[in-house]
Protein backbone atom coordinates (compact mmCIF):
# COMPACT_ATOMS: atom_id res chain seq x y z
CA UNK A 1 0.00 0.00 0.00
CA UNK A 2 1.60 3.54 -1.25
CA UNK A 3 1.85 6.60 1.70
CA UNK A 4 -0.72 8.06 -0.14
CA UNK A 5 -3.57 5.19 0.44
CA UNK A 6 -2.00 5.02 3.77
CA UNK A 7 -2.70 8.37 4.74
CA UNK A 8 -5.72 8.92 3.98
CA UNK A 9 -6.89 5.53 5.75
CA UNK A 10 -5.04 6.19 8.63
CA UNK A 11 -6.77 10.27 9.03
CA UNK A 12 -10.45 8.43 8.46
CA UNK A 13 -9.71 6.07 10.70
CA UNK A 14 -8.60 8.45 13.85
CA UNK A 15 -11.26 10.69 12.56
CA UNK A 16 -14.07 8.21 12.98
CA UNK A 17 -12.53 6.77 15.92
CA UNK A 18 -13.69 10.61 17.46
CA UNK A 19 -17.07 10.42 16.02
CA UNK A 20 -17.84 6.79 17.63
CA UNK A 21 -16.43 8.18 20.86
CA UNK A 22 -18.72 10.66 20.90
CA UNK A 23 -21.79 8.59 20.00
CA UNK A 24 -20.92 6.26 22.40
CA UNK A 25 -20.58 9.04 24.93
CA UNK A 26 -17.60 8.18 26.19
CA UNK A 27 -16.52 11.31 25.08
CA UNK A 28 -18.63 14.31 24.36
CA UNK A 29 -18.76 17.45 21.62
CA UNK A 30 -17.59 19.63 24.60
CA UNK A 31 -14.37 17.79 24.98
CA UNK A 32 -13.20 19.16 21.68
CA UNK A 33 -12.33 22.48 23.03
CA UNK A 34 -10.03 21.32 25.74
CA UNK A 35 -8.07 19.19 23.26
CA UNK A 36 -7.92 22.44 20.64
CA UNK A 37 -6.18 23.94 23.60
CA UNK A 38 -3.89 21.82 23.97
CA UNK A 39 -3.29 21.46 20.27
CA UNK A 40 -3.09 25.08 19.32
CA UNK A 41 -0.73 26.15 22.41
CA UNK A 42 1.76 23.19 23.18
CA UNK A 43 1.47 20.30 20.96
CA UNK A 44 1.56 22.04 17.13
CA UNK A 45 3.78 25.04 18.53
CA UNK A 46 6.41 21.84 19.64
CA UNK A 47 6.07 19.99 16.23
CA UNK A 48 6.36 23.00 13.92
CA UNK A 49 9.42 24.51 16.48
CA UNK A 50 11.18 20.81 16.08
CA UNK A 51 10.81 20.36 12.13
CA UNK A 52 11.82 23.84 12.00
CA UNK A 53 15.27 23.51 14.33
CA UNK A 54 16.50 20.41 13.21
CA UNK A 55 16.03 21.36 9.49
CA UNK A 56 18.74 22.60 6.94
CA UNK A 57 18.78 26.30 6.90
CA UNK A 58 20.06 26.46 3.86
CA UNK A 59 15.98 25.90 2.52
CA UNK A 60 14.60 28.64 3.89
CA UNK A 61 15.27 31.12 1.71
CA UNK A 62 13.62 29.54 -0.88
CA UNK A 63 10.10 29.43 0.92
CA UNK A 64 9.54 32.77 1.29
CA UNK A 65 7.01 33.11 -1.16
CA UNK A 66 4.81 30.19 0.39
CA UNK A 67 2.59 32.02 2.40
CA UNK A 68 1.74 34.71 -0.19
CA UNK A 69 0.16 31.70 -2.48
CA UNK A 70 -3.27 31.22 -0.29
CA UNK A 71 -3.23 35.50 0.36
CA UNK A 72 -4.82 36.36 -3.24
CA UNK A 73 -7.07 33.87 -3.64
CA UNK A 74 -8.45 33.98 0.05
CA UNK A 75 -8.99 38.10 -1.07
CA UNK A 76 -11.16 37.39 -4.05
CA UNK A 77 -13.26 34.05 -2.66
CA UNK A 78 -14.35 36.43 0.10
CA UNK A 79 -15.47 39.66 -2.63
CA UNK A 80 -17.01 36.54 -4.46
CA UNK A 81 -18.85 35.39 -1.63
CA UNK A 82 -19.88 38.47 -0.87
CA UNK A 83 -21.20 39.94 -4.34
CA UNK A 84 -22.88 36.73 -4.72
CA UNK A 85 -24.88 36.59 -0.91
CA UNK A 86 -25.46 40.43 -1.31
CA UNK A 87 -27.25 40.05 -4.59
CA UNK A 88 -29.80 37.23 -2.60
CA UNK A 89 -30.39 39.68 0.04
CA UNK A 90 -28.87 37.75 2.87
CA UNK A 91 -28.37 39.39 5.89
CA UNK A 92 -25.14 41.11 7.07
CA UNK A 93 -24.45 38.39 9.84
CA UNK A 94 -25.04 35.69 7.66
CA UNK A 95 -22.76 37.14 4.82
CA UNK A 96 -19.90 37.52 7.42
CA UNK A 97 -20.47 34.04 8.65
CA UNK A 98 -20.11 32.82 5.68
CA UNK A 99 -17.31 35.02 4.54
CA UNK A 100 -15.11 32.49 7.24
CA UNK A 101 -15.59 29.92 5.88
CA UNK A 102 -14.36 30.09 2.97
CA UNK A 103 -11.11 32.25 3.35
CA UNK A 104 -9.87 30.76 6.28
CA UNK A 105 -8.57 26.93 5.33
CA UNK A 106 -8.08 23.50 7.97
CA UNK A 107 -4.17 23.89 6.63
CA UNK A 108 -2.73 22.91 9.78
CA UNK A 109 -4.96 20.28 11.44
CA UNK A 110 -5.57 18.35 8.39
CA UNK A 111 -3.18 20.28 6.15
CA UNK A 112 0.22 18.71 8.15
CA UNK A 113 -1.71 15.13 8.25
CA UNK A 114 -2.32 14.75 4.75
CA UNK A 115 0.96 16.96 3.95
CA UNK A 116 3.47 14.97 6.18
CA UNK A 117 1.99 11.92 5.35
CA UNK A 118 2.44 11.71 1.32
CA UNK A 119 5.07 13.89 0.74
CA UNK A 120 7.23 13.78 4.47
CA UNK A 121 9.41 15.27 6.57
CA UNK A 122 10.09 18.08 3.56
CA UNK A 123 6.34 18.09 3.06
CA UNK A 124 5.75 19.66 6.37
CA UNK A 125 8.27 22.24 6.21
CA UNK A 126 6.77 23.67 3.37
CA UNK A 127 3.23 23.53 4.54
CA UNK A 128 4.22 25.06 7.87
CA UNK A 129 5.55 28.32 5.93
CA UNK A 130 2.40 28.05 4.12
CA UNK A 131 0.46 27.84 7.08
CA UNK A 132 1.80 31.62 8.28
CA UNK A 133 -0.63 32.97 6.00
CA UNK A 134 -3.04 32.04 8.38
CA UNK A 135 -2.10 34.86 11.11
CA UNK A 136 -2.41 36.97 8.41
CA UNK A 137 -5.96 36.37 7.38
CA UNK A 138 -6.48 36.05 10.79
CA UNK A 139 -6.29 39.60 11.61
CA UNK A 140 -7.63 40.70 8.40
CA UNK A 141 -10.97 38.99 9.64
CA UNK A 142 -11.15 39.91 12.75
CA UNK A 143 -10.76 43.75 11.67
CA UNK A 144 -13.42 43.13 9.51
CA UNK A 145 -15.56 42.10 11.97
CA UNK A 146 -14.61 44.78 14.67
CA UNK A 147 -15.52 47.62 11.62
CA UNK A 148 -18.96 45.80 11.14
CA UNK A 149 -20.04 44.50 14.52
CA UNK A 150 -17.98 46.46 17.41
CA UNK A 151 -15.31 44.67 19.06
CA UNK A 152 -11.58 45.99 20.41
CA UNK A 153 -8.64 46.17 17.98
CA UNK A 154 -6.30 46.03 21.01
CA UNK A 155 -7.56 42.61 21.28
CA UNK A 156 -6.80 41.36 17.31
CA UNK A 157 -3.58 42.57 18.08
CA UNK A 158 -3.34 40.51 21.54
CA UNK A 159 -4.13 37.59 20.13
CA UNK A 160 -1.79 37.64 16.83
CA UNK A 161 0.83 38.52 18.63
CA UNK A 162 0.51 35.81 20.92
CA UNK A 163 -0.15 33.48 18.48
CA UNK A 164 2.07 30.46 19.52
CA UNK A 165 2.10 28.80 16.24
CA UNK A 166 3.68 32.32 15.55
CA UNK A 167 6.07 32.01 18.24
CA UNK A 168 7.36 28.78 17.58
CA UNK A 169 7.75 29.74 14.25
CA UNK A 170 9.81 32.66 14.98
CA UNK A 171 12.05 30.66 17.55
CA UNK A 172 12.67 27.53 15.66
CA UNK A 173 14.39 29.56 12.66
CA UNK A 174 16.37 31.94 14.87
CA UNK A 175 17.60 28.82 17.41
CA UNK A 176 18.74 26.83 14.08
CA UNK A 177 20.46 29.75 12.49
CA UNK A 178 22.20 30.82 15.60
CA UNK A 179 23.07 26.83 16.50
CA UNK A 180 22.17 27.08 19.78
CA UNK A 181 21.80 23.68 21.75
CA UNK A 182 19.04 22.87 23.69
CA UNK A 183 19.91 19.18 24.69
CA UNK A 184 18.99 15.71 24.18
CA UNK A 185 16.85 15.67 26.69
CA UNK A 186 15.03 18.66 26.05
CA UNK A 187 15.00 17.94 22.09
CA UNK A 188 13.46 14.43 23.15
CA UNK A 189 10.87 15.86 25.00
CA UNK A 190 9.67 18.16 22.37
CA UNK A 191 9.86 15.86 19.78
CA UNK A 192 8.03 13.20 21.33
CA UNK A 193 5.21 16.21 22.29
CA UNK A 194 4.94 17.20 18.47
CA UNK A 195 4.28 13.71 17.28
CA UNK A 196 1.26 13.21 19.19
CA UNK A 197 -0.03 16.73 17.27
CA UNK A 198 -1.38 15.13 14.13
CA UNK A 199 -2.90 12.06 15.37
CA UNK A 200 -4.91 14.36 18.82
CA UNK A 201 -5.66 16.70 15.61
CA UNK A 202 -7.83 13.69 13.64
CA UNK A 203 -9.25 12.93 16.83
CA UNK A 204 -10.66 16.25 17.46
CA UNK A 205 -11.80 16.98 13.85
CA UNK A 206 -13.47 13.38 14.43
CA UNK A 207 -15.07 14.92 17.66
CA UNK A 208 -16.95 17.62 15.78
CA UNK A 209 -18.36 15.66 13.56
CA UNK A 210 -22.48 15.85 13.74
CA UNK A 211 -24.69 14.30 10.82
CA UNK A 212 -27.80 15.49 12.38
CA UNK A 213 -26.90 18.78 10.74
CA UNK A 214 -27.38 20.81 7.85
CA UNK A 215 -31.09 19.82 7.13
CA UNK A 216 -31.94 23.62 6.86
CA UNK A 217 -28.97 25.05 5.32
CA UNK A 218 -27.87 22.42 2.59
CA UNK A 219 -28.15 24.46 -0.41
CA UNK A 220 -25.90 27.28 0.99
CA UNK A 221 -23.14 25.22 2.72
CA UNK A 222 -22.70 22.99 -0.45
CA UNK A 223 -22.50 26.42 -2.11
CA UNK A 224 -19.42 27.56 0.06
CA UNK A 225 -18.01 23.99 0.39
CA UNK A 226 -17.42 24.17 -3.86
CA UNK A 227 -16.27 27.39 -3.54
CA UNK A 228 -13.64 26.01 -0.46
CA UNK A 229 -13.23 23.03 -2.54
CA UNK A 230 -13.11 23.90 -6.08
CA UNK A 231 -12.50 27.76 -6.77
CA UNK A 232 -10.22 28.28 -3.92
CA UNK A 233 -7.33 25.68 -5.47
CA UNK A 234 -7.83 26.37 -8.57
CA UNK A 235 -7.08 29.91 -8.25
CA UNK A 236 -3.91 29.10 -6.18
CA UNK A 237 -2.63 27.24 -9.05
CA UNK A 238 -2.34 30.03 -11.34
CA UNK A 239 -0.69 32.12 -7.95
CA UNK A 240 1.72 28.93 -8.14
CA UNK A 241 1.87 29.09 -11.79
CA UNK A 242 2.54 32.79 -12.04
CA UNK A 243 5.00 32.69 -8.79
CA UNK A 244 6.87 29.81 -11.29
CA UNK A 245 7.06 27.60 -7.90
CA UNK A 246 8.23 24.07 -8.70
CA UNK A 247 8.25 20.55 -7.10
CA UNK A 248 7.63 19.84 -3.19
CA UNK A 249 7.03 24.02 -3.05
CA UNK A 250 3.86 23.22 -6.25
CA UNK A 251 2.35 20.55 -4.46
CA UNK A 252 2.22 21.04 -0.95
CA UNK A 253 0.87 25.19 -2.31
CA UNK A 254 -1.71 23.43 -4.09
CA UNK A 255 -2.76 20.97 -1.39
CA UNK A 256 -2.67 23.20 1.07
CA UNK A 257 -5.19 25.51 -0.86
CA UNK A 258 -7.76 22.84 -1.29
CA UNK A 259 -8.43 21.87 2.66
CA UNK A 260 -11.78 22.13 3.67
CA UNK A 261 -13.27 25.16 6.15
CA UNK A 262 -11.07 25.88 9.36
CA UNK A 263 -12.22 25.38 12.91
CA UNK A 264 -10.57 28.61 13.29
CA UNK A 265 -13.52 30.34 11.52
CA UNK A 266 -15.91 28.62 13.85
CA UNK A 267 -14.02 30.07 16.79
CA UNK A 268 -14.12 33.85 15.38
CA UNK A 269 -17.59 33.28 14.34
CA UNK A 270 -18.65 32.36 18.10
CA UNK A 271 -16.62 35.37 19.37
CA UNK A 272 -18.02 37.73 17.72
CA UNK A 273 -21.83 36.64 17.86
CA UNK A 274 -22.58 35.45 14.62
CA UNK A 275 -24.15 32.33 13.29
CA UNK A 276 -21.85 29.85 14.15
CA UNK A 277 -24.10 26.69 13.58
CA UNK A 278 -24.00 28.08 10.05
CA UNK A 279 -20.13 27.96 9.80
CA UNK A 280 -20.03 24.83 11.56
CA UNK A 281 -22.09 23.16 9.08
CA UNK A 282 -19.68 24.61 6.00
CA UNK A 283 -16.68 23.03 8.00
CA UNK A 284 -18.62 19.93 8.25
CA UNK A 285 -20.01 19.59 5.17
CA UNK A 286 -16.25 20.76 3.68
CA UNK A 287 -14.28 18.53 5.36
CA UNK A 288 -16.46 15.38 4.24
CA UNK A 289 -16.66 16.65 0.87
CA UNK A 290 -12.51 16.88 1.30
CA UNK A 291 -11.81 13.15 1.29
CA UNK A 292 -13.40 12.82 -2.20
CA UNK A 293 -11.42 16.04 -3.53
CA UNK A 294 -7.93 15.57 -1.74
CA UNK A 295 -6.96 12.37 -3.04
CA UNK A 296 -8.09 13.26 -6.50
CA UNK A 297 -5.53 16.50 -6.25
CA UNK A 298 -2.77 14.79 -4.70
CA UNK A 299 -3.21 11.71 -6.98
CA UNK A 300 -2.81 13.80 -10.11
CA UNK A 301 -0.09 15.79 -8.28
CA UNK A 302 1.72 12.32 -7.57
CA UNK A 303 1.31 11.23 -10.91
CA UNK A 304 2.24 14.52 -12.66
CA UNK A 305 -0.79 15.17 -14.30
CA UNK A 306 -0.25 19.40 -13.02
CA UNK A 307 3.22 19.14 -13.85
Amino acid sequence: MSSFENTYISIIILLFLGYLLKKSKLLKSDDVKPLNVILINILMPCMIFMALYTEDISIFSKLYLMPFIPILPALFVGLFTLLILKFYNFSKIKILSLMLAVVLGNTAYLGYSIVSGIFGGDGLIRAIFFDLSTPILFSCLSIILIINIEGDLKDVLKKVLGFPILWSFSFGIIMNILNIPIGDVLENTINDIGATAIPLAMFSLGLSLDFSRMKNNIKIVSFISSIKLIMYPLLSFIIVMLLNLKGLEFKVGIVESAMPSSILSLILASAYGLEWELVADCVFMSTILSFISLPIITFALNNHYFI
